[in-house]
């Protein structure tokens, strides 16, 4: 398994394991480009919902995906499943969605397989009652939306708390997982660091479920 870090404000990344990665020929020429099936066929339990059907704040020509919708664990999660070849595993932070990747998915989907999920309760997913929001319950949801996709040679791009949720994903599934592109995001506990208690208590409390 090959591991990278990758900064959002840094030219050039740093290598852990593997060759230095280019960020400019990874992430370059986002332009914008038209909307494109892939051709991949629904599963069971899977439904698509035309751009039309979405929530009239989504906006077409900067979210131009086709959007998917299937049944993890009670929750109706969505996600976009974007070209063809390998796999990469798009994971958002909080309190993003999977829009956060539009360019990423545009730039890449001629030579990826680009699948970018949203959290229960994030962007247009929407969460079973009693779900506690912790990146713990993320992890489950989005392992088993790998199994429910059949996902294999994978690599994760995990940013902010899409880094551990991502990792333990991998983790428990090795061997579907051939890279890791780890991108300002975490990979430790943060228990008793005031900044991180402070946020995770306003996010986790009624105000931010709402703001979700």
């Amino acid at each position: 398994t090959e591991i990278y870090t990758l900064s959002l404000h840094d030219a050039l990344p740093i290598s852990l394991t593997g060759p230095i990665v280019d960020q400019a020929t990874i992430f370059s020429d986002l332009a914008d480009t038209t909307f494109q099936d892939n051709g991949h066929p629904p599963l069971p339990g899977q439904e698509f919902i035309g751009m039309s059907e979405r929530p009239a704040w989504v906006d077409e020509r900067m979210f131009p995906f086709r959007s998917r919708f299937t049944d993890i664990d009670g929750h109706t999660v969505h996600y976009i499943d974007e070209g063809t070849g390998p796999v990469l595993l798009l994971l958002h932070g909080n309190p993003t969605w999977s829009f956060v990747y539009r360019d990423v998915i545009k730039a890449l989907r001629d030579r990826y397989r680009c699948i970018a999920p949203d959290y229960p309760g994030f962007g247009l997913s929407s969460a079973a009652p009693g779900y506690r929001y912790r990146p713990a319950d993320h992890a489950g949801a989005i392992g088993n939306l790998v199994d429910h996709l059949e996902l294999a040679d994978i690599t994760l791009v995990g940013q902010d708390w899409g880094g551990p949720i991502g990792l333990w994903v991998a983790e428990q599934r090795p061997a579907s997982f051939t890279g890791l592109v780890i991108a300002n995001t975490f990979a430790w506990p943060v228990n008793g660091d005031p900044h991180f208690e402070i946020f995770s208590w306003a996010m986790g409390g009624p105000i931010g479920r709402q703001l979700i």
